[in-house]
Parts: structure tokens; C-alpha cells; sequence
């Protein structure tokens, strides 16, 4: 499992990294859909696409899922000819098609606003951090200056009494 973590957590480090992600989950749903269409011709779910589409999104947020919306469409597109229909001589594939575009769009929206916000929340974890190591170098620099203030309150006391029995033994 933890490995598991460790491959995806690879995936959310840098653009290229997102996007590989995302033809690499499109991929995988082909190869599913081909295993299945062997299986069961005339099987041809546009949905199984949209599980890749939320895997993007989910870990490399707006633009991955936008990546495999895309590259999904052109993977449904091929399944569609490779079946022997035309997806853009039909109205219903078209509507299909244009449906899953939707679907896809508002995934990636929703994952890359979720995607912001923990940056957010994580620079404010940073921030509060920072301010709290502050708050925690300044309280020492005030308690060590109320410990170096009360040794010499304690020391000038001692001086005054010591002057005071001075002058009075004269």
C-alpha cells in the first residue's frame, strides 16, 4: 500500500509528471475496454473513461484531468471506428461525446479548485508555523531578558544595602 502512495505521490511533483499520469490512467481503461470488447463485442462504455479523468484530476488537478478528457475522447473516438460506427456521422454519439466533454470539464474544474485550496492550506500551515517559531524566539528573548533584569535589580540591592552600611559605620 505504501508503495501505491509513493508511485502516485511521484505523479503530483511537476507538469510533465501530471500529464504522464494522465495518458497513463487513459491507457489503462483502453486496454480494460479492449479486454472487455474481446470478451463482449459490442461492450463500449464512454464512462470507464471518466474513472480516468478523476484519477488524473484527482492527483495532478485541473489540467491532468483536462489531459485525460481529451486524450479519453480520442481513445472513445477509436474505439468508435475501430466498432465500425462513425462517432461525428451520428447525433447520438456526438450528444455522447459531447456529454462526456461536460462531465470530464467539471471533474477537472472541481479537483483543480480542491487542488488550489490545499495549496492554500498548506502555505498557511507554513505561515502559522513561522509565526509561531517567532512568537516562541521572542518569548525566550523576553524571559531571558526578565532573568537578566531581576539579577541585576538583585545585585544593585545588594550594592545599595552594602553603600548603606558603608556610610553608616563611618
Amino acid at each position: 500500500m505504501i508503495f501505491i502512495f509513493r508511485f502516485l505521490n511521484f505523479f503530483q511533483k511537476s507538469f510533465l509528471s501530471k500529464q504522464i499520469f494522465a495518458f497513463l490512467a487513459v491507457a489503462f481503461i483502453l486496454v480494460t475496454n479492449l479486454s472487455i470488447q474481446f470478451f463482449v463485442p459490442s461492450y463500449l462504455p464512454m464512462s470507464l473513461f471518466l474513472g480516468a479523468v478523476v484519477v488524473s484530476a484527482w492527483i495532478g488537478g485541473c489540467r491532468a484531468g483536462v489531459t485525460a478528457t481529451a486524450v479519453g475522447a480520442g481513445a472513445e473516438v477509436y474505439l468508435s471506428f475501430r466498432d465500425g460506427t462513425d462517432p461525428f456521422g451520428e447525433k447520438a454519439e456526438m450528444l455522447r461525446l459531447g456529454i462526456y466533454f461536460f462531465q470530464g470539464f467539471i471533474i477537472s474544474y472541481i479537483f483543480g479548485r480542491y487542488h488550489l485550496a490545499e495549496q492554500k492550506v498548506i502555505e498557511g500551515e507554513r505561515k502559522l508555523e513561522e509565526a509561531l517559531e517567532r512568537e516562541r524566539e521572542a518569548h525566550l528573548i523576553t524571559e531571558e531578558a526578565r532573568r537578566s533584569l531581576a539579577r541585576n535589580q538583585d545585585h544593585l540591592e545588594k550594592e545599595t544595602l552594602r553603600a548603606e552600611k558603608a556610610s553608616q559605620v563611618k
